[in-house]
């Protein structure tokens, strides 16, 4: 089992634990229940990669990238929806909810028939079938950010408007974490474009969900 294969381990065993702790101390918190989604397409993530990292064959380890990239989509729009309900303001973005699950449905049947999606698998730094991005996952990879980012955004301008101390705290607390799990979830990207950055930081993954769970439970939302 080699660093990612582990990496990717950790972050099921985390991020099961967390699901399950979250459904028993939370069932009726809104913002608890929106950020479960976003732990679940997580653990879908970590699983993909996990049977990616230990596939023995093409076909296995691309059948499990498909996987892993299929859980990913709902990530970004499972966040977004969950950073439009804990700064308020999911009726006055619903649409834009809406629409960003709507949007993966075209990339999900990409994902799974077009090599103009993911374009091949090969040996990178090391790493056996490794994917290449194809055209149209460029394409889904920048509304797939413009979620994600929209999402921070909105808790970063809601850190900076509201008077509550204890929420203004945990909003600021919110934002740089999300901003450091962008920053270091971002590198997973690099080398579907060729560049020579390995994906070193997935375990990032595992670790923001304890710690926005910690601010959440604390904060007793």
């Amino acid at each position: 089992m080699n660093f990612y294969a582990l990496s990717a381990l950790v972050n099921i065993i985390i991020l099961t634990i967390l699901i399950i702790v979250i459904l028993i101390k939370r069932k009726e918190s809104r913002p608890l229940n929106y950020f479960n989604i976003f732990n679940l397409f997580a653990l879908g993530w970590s699983i993909g990669y996990f049977f990616w990292q230990i596939s023995g064959s093409y076909e296995t380890a691309l059948f499990w990238v498909k996987f892993l990239m299929f859980s990913a989509m709902w990530a970004s729009p499972a966040f977004f929806h969950f950073t439009a309900v804990i700064a308020n303001k999911e009726s006055r973005l619903l649409s834009w909810i809406i629409l960003s699950y709507m949007i993966n449905i075209p990339f999900v049947y990409l994902n799974f028939t077009s090599p103009l999606f993911i374009s091949h698998l090969e040996t990178k730094l090391d790493i056996s079938f490794f994917p290449t991005a194809g055209i149209f996952f460029s394409v889904f990879l920048f509304q797939w950010a413009v979620w994600l980012l929209w999402g921070f955004s909105e808790l970063f301008r809601a850190w900076k408007s509201t008077y509550d101390e204890k929420q203004k705290k945990l909003l600021k607390n919110l934002s740089i974490t999300t901003f450091v799990a962008i920053l270091a979830g971002s590198v997973n990207y690099f080398l579907w474009y060729n560049i020579p950055v390995p994906p070193i930081t997935m375990i990032v993954f595992g670790i923001y969900g304890i710690v926005v769970a910690y601010l959440l439970l604390k904060k007793n939302l």
